[in-house]
């Protein structure tokens, strides 16, 4: 197994001698190594798994500094401690580490943090306001690690003070190296306050001055740690490009921190990806074990039990970065799909393990309807299918159909050679089209409750001629309207629309109305017709003859019901197509 070694120099410097020294033991357990494989290091080697090897690190002699009080910065502290460390060993070779911790005992009011001096990174670590998550943290970006950026959040705000900062830096639930917050809002009286509490408590490692110091986790990202080293993650990484427009990716994704070889990280490739990795998404599942005890199975934080979505992109100063894009809880609730923002991807998860071990995700690619869809349609029950340019047939579900929520199922392709005038569904199934001689055909699509490529056997039956009309859509129970170009609406009744049979109503084809030149026209259910006219306005009717084709309207048809109407196509969602 490929590992990178990393030699450590921890440093002890206390600056007050009044403060007793804190005991070797103690020490070590906390920082280097302990029985439970919860110190500071074995967090590293355990997430990275085993591929950071710390063999050859050394935990250090106490020694005492003098701080100014002028100057309490980490710089300052990391400095002192290495000119006293190093004068108490003349002739071990300080130079030689890797990177530097540095212990300052009490630590009270000192300035925490990582930084690097004559080209030597550390991290300075005061006892008094330092608990493991902040040290684990902090180690990081010794050892290369940026910080993570996803969710707007107060964690830049230094002062607690109005005007309140706040900026995308510290913004993923799911990141240590966003520890600064991890997204959580808290201080804005006007807007919405989140919390987020991705730690859970350790064991107290006996000792140790600072009782709160045992608040721990999480991991960092799966994504994070491949942006840092992608061999960090040996064999566990499933590498796929982006899909094309209308296709997606499926895979199974076993929880980030459990144990085993199994691929815990779906990495999506742009094209046009550059060496940076810019555009490139990461999908991973996070389930509440090991460094990820703190996740929430329910509730409102943000760090819930969750498949998560990153990507990388630019930030403001700091280049290319990690970024929390989103995530689906785990066990699934109302919500099984997410956008994910900056991108046409869709995130479903189809499927989760019963010990909750493991899930199946797929992620689409939606069509980008300015660029590629030519004609969209309801097929009733929240699906919607959509005709490519290049005639596929994709079929979607909108699961927030009754609330408005962005959840859907899909894109699924299931057709192609969709090369058609006009189509639209006439319930159950059933899609008819209009071909380019004015044929006029029947499908049913028995696969239309999930997606699947399945149809009635004798889907594509020629069921009429001479439908050269300028539009054409269902009214429900076999019946079908279309306006000719002279603005005359045509009742139509297909009683053989159950199973595609050359059967209508002997008084098929009834003029019921006349004058429709409209720029648009679509069914409501039970005989309502809306309109929309040229300047936008939104036109209500109904159609009281629609079960025998009579030329019966009721009184108020006509009525504007709405101002501005300017799609580039419509269609209803709720026909009650039978």
């Amino acid at each position: 197994m490929a590992t990178k070694s990393v030699k450590l120099a921890i440093m002890r410097a206390r600056h007050d001698t009044t403060t007793p020294r804190i005991s070797d033991d103690a020490c070590l357990k906390m920082l280097y190594h302990s029985s439970s494989g919860r110190a500071v290091l074995d967090y590293w080697t355990d997430v990275s798994g085993g591929y950071l090897d710390f063999e050859g690190s050394a935990l250090l002699p106490w020694v005492d500094i003098s701080l100014p009080a002028a100057d309490v910065s980490r710089g300052t502290q990391f400095n002192l401690a290495y000119a006293a460390t190093d004068a108490l060993s003349p002739n071990d070779d300080l130079a030689a580490y890797d990177g530097y911790v540095v212990l300052s005992l009490p630590g009270t009011g000192l300035d925490g943090g990582s930084s690097s001096s004559g080209g030597r990174p550390f991290s300075a670590i005061p006892v008094a306001a330092s608990d493991h998550t902040f040290m684990c943290h902090e180690l990081g970006h010794t050892m290369g690690f940026g910080h993570s950026y996803g969710l707007p959040n107060n964690g830049i705000d230094w002062d607690q003070q109005a005007p309140w900062d706040v900026g995308t830096v510290y913004g993923d639930p799911y990141d240590v190296m966003s520890s600064g917050a991890f997204g959580a809002r808290w201080l804005d009286p006007d807007v919405a306050h989140t919390t987020s509490q991705p730690t859970f408590q350790g064991n107290a490692v006996t000792g140790w001055p600072n009782a709160a110091a045992f608040s721990m986790g999480p991991a960092p990202s799966r994504a994070h740690l491949h942006l840092w080293d992608p061999a960090s993650l040996q064999n566990t990484v499933q590498h796929v490009s982006i899909p094309a427009a209308g296709t997606s990716v499926t895979q199974r994704l076993s929880a980030a921190g459990g144990s085993g070889g199994q691929i815990k990280l779906l990495a999506l490739h742009p094209a046009d990806e550059d060496a940076q990795g810019r555009g490139r998404c990461y999908v991973e599942y996070r389930e509440a074990i090991g460094w990820d005890a703190g996740l929430d199975a329910s509730g409102s934080d943000l760090g819930r039990q969750a498949v998560v979505v990153h990507a990388l992109a630019d930030t403001p100063d700091e280049g290319v970065r990690c970024w929390y894009r989103g995530q689906l809880p785990i066990p699934l609730g109302t919500e099984i799909t997410l956008p994910v923002a900056g991108t046409r991807l869709m995130l479903n998860v189809i499927g989760v393990a019963p010990d909750l071990s493991y899930v199946d995700v797929e992620v689409a690619n939606v069509p980008d309807p300015s660029a590629g869809l030519k004609q969209v349609f309801a097929g009733g029950a929240g699906v919607i299918y959509a005709i490519l340019d290049n005639g596929d047939l994709m079929w979607y579900r909108h699961d927030g159909r009754g609330d408005g929520s962005f959840s859907w199922t899909g894109p699924k392709k299931v057709g192609a050679g969709w090369d058609v005038k006009q189509i639209f569904s006439g319930g159950d199934g059933v899609i008819y089209t209009v071909t380019h001689t004015g044929d006029l055909n029947w499908y049913r699509h028995d696969g239309r409750g999930d997606g699947t490529f399945r149809w009635a056997p004798d889907a594509g039956r020629k069921v009429g001629n001479g439908w050269d009309v300028k539009q054409v859509f269902s009214g429900g129970d076999g019946i079908i309207y279309a306006v000719r170009d002279n603005g005359d609406l045509i009742w139509n009744r297909h009683l053989g629309n159950g199973d595609g049979t050359f059967r209508w109503a002997a008084d098929t084809g009834r003029k019921v109305g006349n004058g429709w030149d409209v720029k648009q026209i679509f069914s409501g259910d039970d005989g309502v017709i809306y309109t929309i006219d040229d300047v936008g306005d939104l036109l209500w009717y109904r159609h009281d003859g629609r079960g025998d084709g009579t030329f019966r309207w009721a009184a108020d048809a006509g009525k504007k019901v709405g101002n501005g109407w300017h799609p580039a196509t419509i269609f209803s969602g709720g026909l009650n197509l039978r």
